[in-house]
């Protein structure tokens, strides 16, 4: 039998390896074609609808980042040729353009694949009720931006499957019953503005000629512009994050912050482990904050919630967002799925003071409305 002593020398080599192989992975995000790696895109985004009818035409154009890696440049072309084209609305119904007041609310929420009831969850926890006549925000609730993971999209600008194309498993809930509205039929129904970008497809199967597929997305109260895709360095899925522009109206020239809703793995392979030290979310994050910079974003009013898929609030991609969003709220234990701190928001003030965070405004739902997740919420004031 090996001594301790033995154990660890044999062990140290390998310990050695895959941490010099972890500080060697590099992300070097930058700037990429205007489909990302998706040649098969047939046009730049959808627009499904508009507050003032209904457009199928050539959508707002998408700003892509993505990993110089040759490797993750070809396995997320792969995935991406079994999903649609992102869909962008920028204009919320007019109803809700009125200036708002000194507060707005943030949510980042994982609404597993139709499972979470979104258009209850409006009306009951934002305000805002969805009606055919047009929505309404009731008085005493301010504007809101959603920042959701796991949403679904049908659509016949879903693809049918390419042969040997990677393609995850089905998501649907049985808590979602078959007329559950997709992500454009909620932003449709409930007026909201909406930057939908997917990453993946759901399941092979398709509804007559409409297949699914998801990913992350952005619901607003608040004009949407400069729509940003990054596709995160790969580890055991494509997860491509969503940001954008938000415009506040205000007396004189709008004023405007960034959001961003983002996704992170779970676990990564174990090849993927080895090779990169087990840095799996971490990398992700760094990736993230690598594209924000690259497009500008780096400095200024900021806001990223998502599903960081951490078992821990000591975990290192939360550490990585901190130091890119020092105004964010302290991190807490208090769990979002199950017994785990999964989801996350963060926050950085502009050098002006507009905007600042409302420490007291920091929760957890308490209802998860159908969801496996809890929705977390905060509270920006601006002057």
């Amino acid at each position: 039998m090996f001594s301790t002593g033995r154990l660890q020398r044999a062990w140290a080599p390998a310990a050695g390896i895959l941490v010099l192989t972890g500080c060697a992975i590099q992300h070097q995000m930058v700037r990429i074609g205007p489909a990302g790696w998706c040649p098969a895109y047939p046009f730049r985004s959808e627009v499904r609808f508009s507050p003032s009818g209904v457009d199928r035409g050539q959508g707002p154009e998408v700003t892509w980042y993505g990993h110089t890696s040759r490797e993750d440049q070809r396995t997320h072309s792969a995935w991406c040729e079994a999903v649609g084209p992102p869909a962008i609305v920028e204009q919320p119904h007019p109803s809700l353009l009125s200036p708002p007041g000194d507060t707005l609310s943030f949510v980042a929420w994982n609404v597993w694949m139709g499972g979470g009831e979104l258009v209850e969850f409006l009306d009951a926890e934002l305000g805002l009720v969805c009606t055919a006549d047009g929505p309404v925000l009731r008085p005493e609730f301010e504007p809101f931006v959603l920042l959701l993971q796991e949403v679904f999209r049908r659509s016949t600008l879903v693809p049918q499957v390419p042969e040997d194309a990677p393609v995850p498993w089905k998501i649907e809930p049985t808590s979602r019953g078959p007329e559950a509205l997709d992500i454009l039929g909620v932003a449709e129904a409930c007026g909201l503005a909406l930057a939908y970008v997917p990453s993946a497809r759901n399941g092979t199967d398709s509804d007559g000629s409409r297949g699914e597929d998801k990913g992350n997305a952005i619901l607003s109260t608040l004009p949407l512009r400069s729509v940003l895709a990054v596709e995160l360095p790969f580890e055991a899925g494509r997860k491509v994050a969503v940001g954008a522009e938000l415009q506040v109206p205000r007396a004189g020239a709008p004023t405007s912050l960034v959001a961003v809703s983002v996704h992170l793995d779970l676990a990564s392979t174990l090849f993927r482990t080895l090779e990169t030290g087990n840095r799996t979310r971490e990398r992700q994050a760094e990736g993230l904050l690598e594209a924000l910079e690259a497009r500008g974003w780096s400095i200024g009013p900021s806001v990223v919630g998502g599903d960081f898929n951490t078992w821990s609030s000591r975990d290192a991609s939360l550490k990585v967002m901190n130091r890119s969003h020092p105004d964010s709220p302290p991190l807490t234990t208090q769990t979002t799925r199950g017994p785990f701190p999964a989801d996350h928001l963060f926050f950085r003030a502009d050098r002006e003071g507009r905007f600042n965070f409302v420490p007291a405004s920091y929760r957890v739902f308490a209802d998860s409305y159908g969801s496996d997740h809890q929705p977390r919420v905060f509270r920006i004031a601006f002057r």
